[in-house]
């Protein structure tokens, strides 16, 4: 099929059968119409013949009484040489008769008779005036009501008697009877014609229409160069050849004989059916090609010329927006404003000149300049409200704001682009932090690694020497110390691994059902011994009733381990140290209290960073790295960790929901 699409000669020979066929459509339906509404599927052959000769000669008759003369009925030499006579009567006012014309020699032998009425008017200008024909109950009351009319001169009705002779001469009625037999006979022929013909040509027209476009050796739809011709123009073109061929088929052929009559209707129809195929054809390719917008409406010439019409309004008006922009934007922000309402003050001024003193102009103009007014005030809230939504997303949910600048103008489209280039340098600036956070993390995360490894072979062998059991005390003293940093050194590693994981959220969370009053009482239990080398009385207050929270155990021990761990470093000797335990609005609080035994030069927030210490001498053993951790964990357990410092006061409170 895709072949037989594109074959050249197919495409011919679909055409040539497509006209020729279609001219045996459009014959075949005259036939089977005019039949029909001349009663032919009704009435027997006499009846119909006798019908088509009567209606030619009555056809004849009027065309004489066309003449528009006084004398009209006098012009019969076209009558003479043809097979209609007739006699002409005027009737007089009286109800009589008078034979004014008479063509129909006596004794003459006819084969059918009509009757037809006419009026004539004369005007007192000397015209003539031809009302028509009409039945006899018509043509009295015409009559009648004419001599009421002042302007006429005079009233003139006739009766036209025409008759038939026997159809020696071959005139239009010898040859419309000869046709009226024809047609006759092929009544039924020509429908069964006809409907296959039509369905044949349904087949070709659908065939070519798929066809159109498609050229061999093309993969893409081609257009040929009357395909290419603007689609208005062949339109213009094929109407044009469409309206010869009716003019052609109505003015010129009727002067010809019956057999020429018929070749030039069927060459003016297959030319018809040629044309109307290829203008279908043609906007079929361009539909295929581009759609009806790009393949059809814009290879119209009307939509260049609208385009360039289009182009030229632009123009002006750009000019002058450009123009009134700059004039209002060199204008100061506040005095802006009322520009614009003097602007509509003076055409409020100059409409109302115009209008005069005409109440309801005046009305109009006021009801429709207020409706601009408020679409200019509703668009302007509009603008507004997207501007205020924007802002709010950058305050309070530090997201990136995107304004849509479309349907901005002037100042509006500025702030809003000021807007979203400010959220657009947030955001590269919140970016190149993360970004930064994320490599000192990673770089953390490598280097103890790296450390770790070697440090290990560290621990190793200074335990085999240790298990040597040296004799020398200064070997024995040296190993102490290997031991004792080795092992420090150890334990910052293991702080800096868990703080970059817990900061970045990468460490494994096991979220169960514990009861945080037992595991406080446990760490108390745990430090008891080293609060009281410190020389601090170590004071633990809960409730009776059971404190549960969704929380991992393991997470939770190293925050209270570190925790207890950095007071007793830091809290002053001979003081008391606090942690209560208490269930309050459906959380439950962890607060540690504690003196500090050195003044605190820290902010609280600060505290909490990594590697910030308290001790800033650093006398003290400690990597900065406790309370980080401890808020990190804390977080990764939906939980809230708040510290504060009042004077020597240092207090963390932990914050979790109760079950």
């Amino acid at each position: 099929m895709e072949k037989l699409k594109s074959s050249l000669t197919a495409k011919i020979i679909a055409m040539i059968l497509l006209c020729v066929i279609g001219v045996a459509v459009i014959m075949c339906g005259a036939v089977v119409s005019e039949v029909y509404f001349d009663g032919g599927y009704e009435k027997n052959y006499d009846d119909y013949y006798n019908e088509e000769m009567l209606r030619t000669a009555e056809r004849n008759l009027h065309n004489l009484y066309n003449g528009y003369d006084e004398k009209w009925y006098e012009y019969d030499e076209s009558m003479q040489k043809s097979n209609l006579r007739y006699n002409v009567y005027e009737l007089l006012p009286d109800g009589k008769e008078k034979l004014v014309y008479e063509s129909l020699k006596k004794g003459q032998e006819t084969i059918a008779q009509t009757s037809l009425y006419y009026v004539n008017f004369e005007y007192k200008d000397g015209g003539y005036e031809n009302e028509g024909l009409f039945d006899k109950f018509s043509h009295d009351s015409i009559i009648k009501n004419s001599k009421q009319n002042k302007d006429l001169k005079a009233v003139r009705s006739f009766r036209v008697d025409g008759f038939v002779l026997p159809l020696t001469v071959k005139d239009n009625i010898y040859e419309n009877t000869q046709l009226a037999k024809v047609l006759y006979n092929l009544r039924y022929a020509a429908m069964v014609i006809c409907g296959v013909s039509v369905v044949i040509v349904v087949i070709l027209f659908c065939f070519l229409m798929a066809s159109a476009g498609h050229k061999k050796g093309e993969e893409e739809i081609y257009l040929n160069f009357i395909a290419k011709l603007p689609f208005d123009a062949l339109t213009l073109i094929v109407g044009a050849a469409g309206f010869a061929c009716i003019l052609f088929g109505d003015a010129v052929l009727p002067h010809f004989n019956m057999a020429v009559s018929m070749i030039g209707a069927c060459a003016a129809a297959a030319a018809a059916v040629f044309a109307v195929t290829l203008y279908c054809m043609c906007f079929a390719a361009r539909i295929k090609k581009g759609g009806f917008i790009c393949g059809v409406w814009k290879s119209c010439l009307l939509y260049k010329f609208c385009m360039w019409i289009w182009k030229w309004i632009k123009k002006f008006f750009g000019f002058c927006a450009k123009y009134i922009k700059a004039f209002f934007l060199y204008l100061p922000a506040s005095i802006r404003p009322m520009a614009v309402v003097a602007a509509l003050m003076l055409i409020d001024v100059l409409m109302l000149a115009f209008n005069g003193y005409e109440l309801d102009n005046q009305m109009v103009w006021l009801f429709i300049s207020r409706i601009l007014a408020l679409g200019g005030i509703l668009y302007l809230l509009t603008c507004f409200k997207k501007i205020n939504q924007g802002m709010k997303k950058v305050a309070e949910e530090g997201e990136s704001c995107c304004i849509d600048t479309k349907h901005l103008y002037g100042p509006l489209k500025e702030q809003a682009e000021n807007l979203n280039n400010i959220s657009a340098g947030i955001n590269n600036a919140v970016a190149e932090k993360m970004k930064s956070e994320r490599f000192r993390t990673e770089l953390i995360t490598n280097v103890s690694h790296d450390i770790k490894t070697p440090l290990t072979s560290i621990v190793n062998y200074v335990d085999l020497l240790e298990k040597e059991k040296p004799e020398n005390e200064k070997m024995k003293e040296y190993l102490e110390v290997l031991s004792r940093q080795s092992a420090r050194l150890k334990k910052l590693i293991d702080d800096l691994v868990e703080a970059s994981k817990a900061s970045s959220g990468s460490l494994p969370v096991n979220l169960q059902k514990m009861e945080l009053g037992v595991l406080l009482q446990q760490t108390a239990g745990e430090y008891q011994e080293k609060m009281d080398e410190k020389g601090l009385d170590l004071i633990v207050t809960q409730p009776e009733e059971k404190t549960e929270i969704m929380a991992d155990g393991k997470h939770m021990w190293r925050i209270f381990d570190n925790l207890m761990n950095n007071i007793s470093k830091y809290a002053m000797q001979g003081t008391r140290v606090y942690i209560d335990l208490e269930k309050r609005d459906g959380n439950a609080l962890v607060s540690f209290r504690n003196i500090s035994d050195k003044r605190l030069n820290v902010k609280s927030e600060e505290l909490l960073e990594r590697f910030v210490r308290g001790d800033s001498s650093r006398n003290t053993e400690g990597s900065g790295l406790g309370l980080s951790i401890a808020q990190s964990l804390t977080n990764l357990q939906n939980g809230e960790m708040e510290l504060s410092v009042d004077g020597d006061l240092f207090k963390v409170t932990l914050k979790f929901k109760t079950i």
